[in-house]
């Protein structure tokens, strides 16, 4: 199995300088896909993610400079307008083996708005606090019991919730701690840039997929 090593820059707290640490990435690993490059996070990825995934955050080449909050109040409308008139066999039939349909990527955007939700939250209410990773193929493996309506309807709550929530944040609290046992110590604000890159992923990899421009 491939794994590939990351330089994460964890800062030092009291210090102001950033301190390289080496990690690896179990928790998505990395294997040859139809097209010839990386499926990586469940999907057949770009050079340029897995340029930028050594480095702070490996989703930030998504962003392009934007604001995270504006990105994940966009993708609801993003998502929908990409799903509108798709028939059955399309969102249900995976584009290669080994590859999520489109049913099971609205289940994993579901799903990980679901850790997305807590660890926010866990943030806010104590910073500094160690979060838990998770599986996603092993989530996966129950996707089976999803509809893609189910799954698009949680997303778009809880989508909803988180961004209420987000409202009531300071610019204080953005600077809150948290620790991932496989990739470090981070602000707050840099969960809000992987959630609204993540996001852009997702988007970006169904448009090639169904042949939408952007």
């Amino acid at each position: 199995m491939t794994r590939f090593v990351v330089m994460r820059l964890i800062p030092t707290i009291g210090w102001g300088e950033a301190k390289p640490v080496k990690r690896r990435v179990n928790a998505h690993p990395a294997r040859s896909g139809p097209s010839g490059r990386t499926v990586l996070f469940g999907v057949d990825q770009p050079q340029v993610l897995l340029d930028t995934f050594v480095g702070m955050n490996p989703y930030a080449s998504y962003l392009n400079g934007r604001d995270p909050v504006e990105v994940m109040a966009a993708t609801p409308a993003a998502l929908q307008s990409l799903l509108h008139g798709l028939t059955a066999p399309q969102i249900d039939t995976p584009p290669a083996p080994g590859e999520w349909s489109i049913r099971e990527i609205l289940a994993h955007l579901a799903d990980c708005e679901l850790v997305w939700a807590w660890r926010i939250r866990h943030a806010l209410e104590m910073p500094g606090a160690t979060v838990a990773p998770f599986d996603q193929d092993v989530w996966a493996e129950r996707y089976a019991a999803y509809t893609a309506d189910a799954a698009l309807s949680t997303f778009l709550a809880l989508r909803q919730w988180n961004l209420a929530l987000l409202t009531t944040v300071t610019t204080d609290e953005l600077s809150y701690l948290l620790t991932h046992p496989e990739r470090g110590t981070f602000p707050l604000q840099e969960l809000l840039e992987t959630i609204a890159g993540h996001d852009n992923n997702h988007l970006v990899r169904l448009r090639e997929r169904l042949h939408v421009e952007a």
